[in-house]
């Protein structure tokens, strides 16, 4: 299914997104899920802003 958010503020978009992450969990954990970003440097500060809030709320 595609979905389309947009916003011009990225911080709105990385709070949908990590909302969209925990209350939306795919079935199967290994089951590779596809998000699609306008640039690569929005992708490269999703992925560290969102692995940090998920390290820092799964780190024993």
């Amino acid at each position: 299914m595609l979905r389309v958010y947009h916003s011009n503020r990225l911080d709105v978009l990385e709070a949908l997104m990590e909302f969209i992450v925990e209350q939306q969990r795919l079935d199967d954990p290994f089951e590779p899920e596809m998000i699609l970003v306008q640039s690569t440097g929005m992708a490269q500060w999703l992925q560290m802003s969102l692995s940090q809030k998920v390290w820092h709320c799964r780190q024993y």
